[in-house]
């Protein structure tokens, strides 16, 4: 899931850390959260779906196998410490404010915002990295 560092510019869409929260529901019950990340990733950006609409979340998680009535009072519970510790970690402590962004040990590759990393030049990272 991506994090969500809670500023507004131009090119950065709203992402909601209302997604995340419940992947971290789903890990906490030892749900298979890469289906959720998955489901909810193609909801988004490929079905136009709003990231942050309880409904559109509660019906990819029930899609996977997720107690639906859990999982909406779990969001809406809004518990959002995990989801802040993700987010600080993600761009306090590791710096990183554009997705897909890879570390491996002190070699980085940051994306471009709206851009991304090329094939090449994540093939280039991972031969750096594991050799």
């Amino acid at each position: 899931m991506e994090a969500h560092p809670k500023i507004e510019e131009p090119d950065h869409k709203p992402y909601a850390d209302l997604a995340v929260q419940g992947a971290f529901y789903i890990r906490g019950i030892n749900g298979d959260e890469r289906a959720y990340n998955e489901r909810v990733y193609k909801a988004i950006f490929e079905e136009r779906m709003k990231a942050d609409d309880i409904s559109v979340l509660v019906k990819c998680a029930e899609e996977i196998g997720i107690d639906a009535a859990a999982f909406e009072a779990a969001l809406k519970g809004a518990n959002y410490e995990k989801v802040q510790e993700a987010n600080d970690y993600a761009y306090e402590a590791n710096k990183i404010w554009c997705v897909p962004s890879f570390v491996c040990g002190e070699k980085r590759l940051d994306a471009v915002g709206g851009v991304g990393v090329t094939p090449e030049q994540l093939d280039t990272f991972l031969a750096d990295c594991c050799c």
